[in-house]
């Protein structure tokens, strides 16, 4: 389908492009998505539920239920965490393979979304207008601030040495360990809305500016724009694999990618009711669509 030997992997091929099937269905919002080796995960948030599914489909796994709005989701060693994104929000864990009832990783929190694990610290943003960065040990504890007074701050990554995060307007980074200096890779952002990293380079979603941007891990208030995506649409999660960043593009109903460099945008399908979470391995792209409560897999 579309070249030689190039299969669907279960899907249909119509006019020289796989179909994407549907692995999840009669989803309450699903949010945020992450991949593991065999499963996809992801949030429920008007469900109150974070799930599981295999790769090649099979029964979707309740992984927990009755949380508040669950949004960001992330898979450490056996465990699954998501953020429940709510003004008396949490953070919390249960093993993958066996859950039990939820374990309080960070038990208070306002409005915690997006979240990072660099060795036994998880890092996350809390999500308003006088948000701040936090530190919790994955296990659980008390946290503390490693940023205060951030506007905003979504997205989150993070390697051995430093700390990488959004706010209205700006990309900003910070030792590990340390509270300052803060330096800026970008003052010259919208709104950024998710953030990745490959080994040298930071990638996220612009949605106010409806592009797609790029700055080296080390450059001081220096970015590009590696995807204009076009007025009106507002790219949410994205994800990094291979020499592409994939997003997952609402208001224009499609997934896309372009080159890690730039380039022309690729757009493999459209048509989608809202998608809004996504991940990508070497074989698919996952991602969730809100408007119609699924999750979709596409062979690349």
């Amino acid at each position: 389908c579309g070249s030689c030997g190039h299969s669907c992997r279960g899907g249909a091929c119509l006019n020289g492009h796989c179909q994407p099937v549907a692995i999840a269905e009669l989803q309450g919002d699903p949010a945020d998505v992450v991949l593991d080796t065999d499963h996809v995960y992801w949030t429920a948030s008007s469900d109150g539920t974070v799930n599981r599914v295999p790769k090649l489909g099979g029964m979707v796994k309740v992984l927990a239920t009755g949380q508040n709005q669950p949004k960001g989701i992330l898979v450490d060693e056996g465990y699954v965490y998501w953020s429940n994104t709510t003004n008396v929000g949490s953070i919390r864990r249960t093993p993958i393979d066996n859950p039990v009832a939820p374990l309080p990783v960070v038990a208070s929190e306002y409005y915690p979304y997006r979240m990072v694990i660099q060795g036994a610290k998880l890092y996350y943003t809390s999500d308003s207008s006088t948000g701040h960065i936090g530190v919790v040990d994955k296990v659980g504890g008390v946290p503390s601030e490693v940023a205060m007074s951030q506007n905003a701050p979504r997205g989150i990554a993070a390697d051995a040495t430093r700390l990488y995060w959004t706010v209205f307007g700006e990309i900003r980074r910070l030792p590990l360990g340390a509270t300052m200096p803060i330096v800026k890779n970008s003052s010259s952002e919208q709104f950024p809305f998710d953030l990745k990293a490959d080994a040298t380079t930071l990638f996220w979603s612009d949605g106010y500016a409806s592009k797609i941007r790029a700055s080296l891990k080390t450059a001081t208030d220096e970015a590009t724009t590696i995807a204009d995506v076009g007025f009106g649409n507002r790219p949410v999660q994205i994800a990094v694999q291979g020499d592409s960043v994939f997003w997952a593009n609402p208001e224009g109903r499609s997934i896309q990618s372009v080159a890690k460099t730039g380039g022309a945008v690729k757009t493999w399908i459209t048509e989608q009711k809202k998608p809004v979470g996504i991940g990508v391995d070497d074989t698919y792209i996952f991602w969730t669509t809100t408007g119609d409560g699924k999750v979709w897999r596409l062979a690349r």
